[in-house]
Protein backbone atom coordinates (compact mmCIF):
# COMPACT_ATOMS: atom_id res chain seq x y z
CA UNK A 1 0.00 0.00 0.00
CA UNK A 2 2.70 2.30 0.80
CA UNK A 3 4.29 1.54 -2.31
CA UNK A 4 1.41 2.39 -4.33
CA UNK A 5 1.30 5.95 -2.56
CA UNK A 6 4.66 6.52 -3.61
CA UNK A 7 3.56 6.05 -6.86
CA UNK A 8 0.78 8.07 -7.17
CA UNK A 9 2.25 10.90 -5.21
CA UNK A 10 5.33 10.69 -8.34
CA UNK A 11 2.38 10.56 -11.16
CA UNK A 12 0.72 13.60 -9.05
CA UNK A 13 3.99 15.54 -9.50
CA UNK A 14 5.02 14.46 -12.93
CA UNK A 15 1.40 15.84 -14.18
CA UNK A 16 1.63 19.00 -12.16
CA UNK A 17 5.54 19.62 -13.75
CA UNK A 18 3.99 18.77 -17.36
CA UNK A 19 1.13 21.06 -17.04
CA UNK A 20 2.68 24.39 -15.58
CA UNK A 21 5.47 23.39 -18.73
CA UNK A 22 2.85 23.54 -21.24
CA UNK A 23 0.88 26.67 -19.42
CA UNK A 24 4.30 28.44 -19.90
CA UNK A 25 4.82 28.05 -23.43
CA UNK A 26 0.89 29.18 -24.30
CA UNK A 27 0.13 31.99 -26.25
CA UNK A 28 -1.35 34.79 -23.79
CA UNK A 29 -5.06 33.75 -24.83
CA UNK A 30 -4.43 30.42 -24.23
CA UNK A 31 -3.17 30.99 -21.01
CA UNK A 32 -5.39 33.49 -19.62
CA UNK A 33 -7.97 31.04 -20.90
CA UNK A 34 -6.62 28.95 -17.98
CA UNK A 35 -7.80 31.64 -15.82
CA UNK A 36 -11.05 31.60 -16.15
CA UNK A 37 -13.69 31.56 -12.95
CA UNK A 38 -16.99 33.29 -12.17
CA UNK A 39 -17.49 34.82 -15.82
CA UNK A 40 -14.48 36.64 -15.57
CA UNK A 41 -10.76 35.63 -17.35
CA UNK A 42 -7.82 37.03 -16.20
CA UNK A 43 -4.90 38.04 -18.16
CA UNK A 44 -1.63 37.40 -16.55
CA UNK A 45 0.06 39.83 -18.87
CA UNK A 46 -1.57 42.92 -17.14
CA UNK A 47 -3.32 41.44 -14.33
CA UNK A 48 -7.02 42.64 -15.08
CA UNK A 49 -9.74 41.10 -15.66
CA UNK A 50 -12.24 41.19 -17.96
CA UNK A 51 -15.89 39.83 -16.84
CA UNK A 52 -20.00 39.36 -17.82
CA UNK A 53 -20.92 41.33 -21.14
CA UNK A 54 -17.39 43.00 -21.49
CA UNK A 55 -15.92 39.49 -21.93
CA UNK A 56 -18.51 38.16 -23.77
CA UNK A 57 -18.27 40.99 -26.42
CA UNK A 58 -14.08 40.62 -26.39
CA UNK A 59 -14.78 37.09 -27.02
CA UNK A 60 -17.17 37.42 -29.94
CA UNK A 61 -15.73 40.71 -31.20
CA UNK A 62 -12.26 39.54 -32.52
CA UNK A 63 -10.44 38.84 -28.61
CA UNK A 64 -6.55 39.15 -28.51
CA UNK A 65 -6.23 40.11 -31.87
CA UNK A 66 -8.64 42.97 -32.26
CA UNK A 67 -9.32 44.09 -29.26
CA UNK A 68 -5.57 43.32 -27.52
CA UNK A 69 -5.33 42.69 -23.86
CA UNK A 70 -7.53 44.99 -20.65
CA UNK A 71 -5.34 47.18 -19.65
CA UNK A 72 -7.66 48.88 -16.97
CA UNK A 73 -10.23 47.15 -14.28
CA UNK A 74 -13.76 48.22 -15.43
CA UNK A 75 -14.82 51.89 -13.69
CA UNK A 76 -17.02 54.98 -14.62
CA UNK A 77 -16.47 57.82 -17.12
CA UNK A 78 -18.12 60.70 -18.28
CA UNK A 79 -18.02 60.23 -22.41
CA UNK A 80 -16.84 63.73 -23.95
CA UNK A 81 -19.90 63.11 -26.59
CA UNK A 82 -22.90 63.59 -24.62
CA UNK A 83 -22.09 64.08 -21.13
CA UNK A 84 -23.53 60.82 -20.07
CA UNK A 85 -21.35 58.55 -17.42
CA UNK A 86 -20.99 54.79 -18.77
CA UNK A 87 -19.00 51.95 -17.17
CA UNK A 88 -15.92 51.39 -19.09
CA UNK A 89 -13.53 49.55 -19.61
CA UNK A 90 -10.17 49.74 -21.39
CA UNK A 91 -7.94 47.37 -23.67
CA UNK A 92 -4.80 48.09 -25.57
CA UNK A 93 -6.71 48.72 -28.93
CA UNK A 94 -10.61 49.48 -28.01
CA UNK A 95 -12.15 51.14 -24.92
CA UNK A 96 -15.47 48.68 -24.45
CA UNK A 97 -18.62 50.92 -23.00
CA UNK A 98 -21.78 49.37 -21.58
CA UNK A 99 -24.84 51.15 -22.68
CA UNK A 100 -27.84 49.51 -20.44
CA UNK A 101 -30.56 51.56 -22.17
CA UNK A 102 -29.85 49.74 -25.49
CA UNK A 103 -30.96 45.98 -25.56
CA UNK A 104 -28.27 43.30 -26.31
CA UNK A 105 -26.20 42.79 -28.41
CA UNK A 106 -26.10 46.67 -28.75
CA UNK A 107 -25.63 46.85 -25.18
CA UNK A 108 -21.98 47.33 -25.56
CA UNK A 109 -20.47 49.65 -27.77
CA UNK A 110 -17.12 50.92 -28.61
CA UNK A 111 -15.77 54.58 -27.37
CA UNK A 112 -15.64 56.68 -30.47
CA UNK A 113 -11.31 57.06 -30.38
CA UNK A 114 -11.70 58.13 -33.91
CA UNK A 115 -13.38 61.22 -33.34
CA UNK A 116 -11.69 62.51 -30.55
CA UNK A 117 -8.52 61.52 -32.16
CA UNK A 118 -9.96 63.60 -35.06
CA UNK A 119 -11.13 66.46 -33.52
CA UNK A 120 -7.95 67.10 -31.32
CA UNK A 121 -5.94 66.94 -34.21
CA UNK A 122 -7.94 68.55 -37.13
CA UNK A 123 -10.98 70.20 -35.23
CA UNK A 124 -14.00 70.93 -37.11
CA UNK A 125 -11.83 70.56 -40.83
CA UNK A 126 -9.47 67.83 -41.50
CA UNK A 127 -7.66 66.37 -44.67
CA UNK A 128 -9.90 67.20 -47.63
CA UNK A 129 -12.11 69.46 -46.18
CA UNK A 130 -12.45 72.65 -47.42
CA UNK A 131 -10.15 75.53 -45.80
CA UNK A 132 -11.96 77.91 -43.54
CA UNK A 133 -12.87 81.42 -44.33
CA UNK A 134 -9.45 83.31 -43.82
CA UNK A 135 -10.58 85.23 -40.42
CA UNK A 136 -10.67 88.70 -39.89
CA UNK A 137 -7.32 89.51 -38.03
CA UNK A 138 -8.31 90.54 -34.61
CA UNK A 139 -6.51 93.90 -32.95
CA UNK A 140 -4.57 93.52 -29.91
CA UNK A 141 -5.88 93.67 -26.65
CA UNK A 142 -4.73 95.84 -24.41
CA UNK A 143 -5.37 94.36 -20.44
CA UNK A 144 -3.60 95.07 -16.83
CA UNK A 145 -2.11 92.39 -15.10
CA UNK A 146 -5.15 89.95 -14.19
CA UNK A 147 -7.88 90.88 -16.70
CA UNK A 148 -8.64 88.04 -18.93
CA UNK A 149 -8.93 88.14 -22.67
CA UNK A 150 -12.06 85.75 -24.00
CA UNK A 151 -11.66 85.33 -27.45
CA UNK A 152 -12.90 82.13 -29.79
CA UNK A 153 -13.80 80.37 -26.82
CA UNK A 154 -10.28 80.80 -25.05
CA UNK A 155 -9.37 83.01 -21.94
CA UNK A 156 -5.42 83.72 -21.38
CA UNK A 157 -4.52 85.36 -18.70
CA UNK A 158 -1.89 86.89 -17.08
CA UNK A 159 -1.21 86.35 -13.89
CA UNK A 160 1.80 87.30 -12.29
CA UNK A 161 5.18 88.62 -12.87
CA UNK A 162 8.07 87.29 -10.30
CA UNK A 163 11.35 89.38 -9.93
CA UNK A 164 13.83 86.94 -9.37
CA UNK A 165 17.80 87.53 -8.51
CA UNK A 166 19.27 86.88 -12.54
CA UNK A 167 15.68 86.29 -14.38
CA UNK A 168 12.25 87.32 -14.80
CA UNK A 169 9.39 85.06 -15.10
CA UNK A 170 5.66 86.23 -16.42
CA UNK A 171 3.17 83.16 -15.72
CA UNK A 172 0.08 83.12 -17.51
CA UNK A 173 -3.48 80.83 -17.80
CA UNK A 174 -5.03 79.65 -20.56
CA UNK A 175 -7.92 78.43 -20.35
CA UNK A 176 -11.19 76.25 -23.44
CA UNK A 177 -14.48 76.81 -22.79
CA UNK A 178 -14.64 76.41 -26.87
CA UNK A 179 -17.04 73.17 -26.59
CA UNK A 180 -14.30 71.15 -27.87
CA UNK A 181 -10.44 69.89 -27.53
CA UNK A 182 -7.89 72.92 -28.80
CA UNK A 183 -4.33 72.75 -29.27
CA UNK A 184 -2.90 76.03 -28.10
CA UNK A 185 -0.03 77.12 -29.62
CA UNK A 186 2.43 80.04 -28.13
CA UNK A 187 6.23 80.77 -29.49
CA UNK A 188 8.63 82.18 -27.52
CA UNK A 189 10.13 83.82 -30.34
CA UNK A 190 6.62 86.13 -30.52
CA UNK A 191 6.94 87.21 -26.88
CA UNK A 192 8.39 90.09 -25.78
CA UNK A 193 8.78 91.84 -22.39
CA UNK A 194 9.21 95.30 -22.39
CA UNK A 195 10.55 97.56 -19.42
CA UNK A 196 9.41 101.18 -18.62
CA UNK A 197 11.81 102.64 -21.36
CA UNK A 198 9.95 100.09 -23.68
CA UNK A 199 13.36 98.25 -24.39
CA UNK A 200 13.27 94.49 -24.23
CA UNK A 201 14.82 92.25 -22.27
CA UNK A 202 16.98 88.62 -23.24
CA UNK A 203 14.06 85.96 -23.50
CA UNK A 204 15.63 82.81 -21.96
CA UNK A 205 15.17 80.31 -24.48
CA UNK A 206 14.14 82.04 -27.88
CA UNK A 207 13.49 78.70 -29.32
CA UNK A 208 10.63 77.27 -27.29
CA UNK A 209 7.27 76.28 -28.15
CA UNK A 210 4.62 75.85 -25.54
CA UNK A 211 2.08 73.37 -27.38
CA UNK A 212 -0.58 71.67 -25.54
CA UNK A 213 -3.97 69.99 -26.19
CA UNK A 214 -7.21 71.57 -23.59
CA UNK A 215 -10.37 69.25 -23.27
CA UNK A 216 -13.34 71.92 -22.84
CA UNK A 217 -13.31 73.30 -19.73
CA UNK A 218 -9.72 72.17 -19.42
CA UNK A 219 -6.91 75.34 -18.62
CA UNK A 220 -3.21 74.90 -18.25
CA UNK A 221 -0.81 77.16 -16.33
CA UNK A 222 2.59 78.05 -18.24
CA UNK A 223 5.34 80.56 -18.10
CA UNK A 224 8.16 82.47 -19.89
CA UNK A 225 11.43 83.43 -18.91
CA UNK A 226 13.95 86.34 -19.30
CA UNK A 227 17.32 87.12 -18.63
CA UNK A 228 18.57 90.25 -16.28
CA UNK A 229 16.42 92.26 -14.22
CA UNK A 230 14.44 95.46 -14.58
CA UNK A 231 16.13 98.97 -12.56
CA UNK A 232 15.20 99.54 -9.27
CA UNK A 233 13.36 102.58 -10.06
CA UNK A 234 11.17 101.32 -13.09
CA UNK A 235 7.91 102.09 -12.98
CA UNK A 236 5.98 99.05 -14.86
CA UNK A 237 6.96 96.29 -17.49
CA UNK A 238 4.63 95.55 -20.73
CA UNK A 239 4.72 91.98 -21.62
CA UNK A 240 3.48 91.27 -25.66
CA UNK A 241 2.54 87.97 -27.20
CA UNK A 242 1.33 87.83 -30.67
CA UNK A 243 0.38 84.49 -33.18
CA UNK A 244 -1.27 82.67 -30.27
CA UNK A 245 -4.07 80.10 -30.90
CA UNK A 246 -7.51 81.45 -30.92
CA UNK A 247 -6.47 84.62 -28.71
CA UNK A 248 -4.36 86.83 -31.50
CA UNK A 249 -2.28 89.90 -30.18
CA UNK A 250 -2.34 90.93 -26.07
CA UNK A 251 -0.52 93.74 -24.50
CA UNK A 252 -0.48 93.42 -20.73
CA UNK A 253 0.93 96.49 -18.69
CA UNK A 254 2.18 95.22 -15.21
CA UNK A 255 2.93 97.75 -12.74
CA UNK A 256 6.63 97.09 -10.55
CA UNK A 257 5.52 99.72 -7.63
Amino acid sequence: MKRLLHVIAAVGLLFTGYALGVYSTMPGEARAGLLLQNNCQTFPETKQAVCGRFLKYWQEHGGLAQQGFPISGEFQEKSDLNGQTYTVQYFERAVFEHHPENQPPNDVLLSQLGTFRYRAKYGSGGPGAQPPATPTPLPPAFVDLGDPVSRNGLVFTVIRLDRLPKRIDVIWRVKNESGGPVNFVLANKDQRLLNDADQPLEIGNPTGVTTVTLQNGQEYTGGTTWSGTFTSDADHATYVADNMTGIGSVRVHIPLK
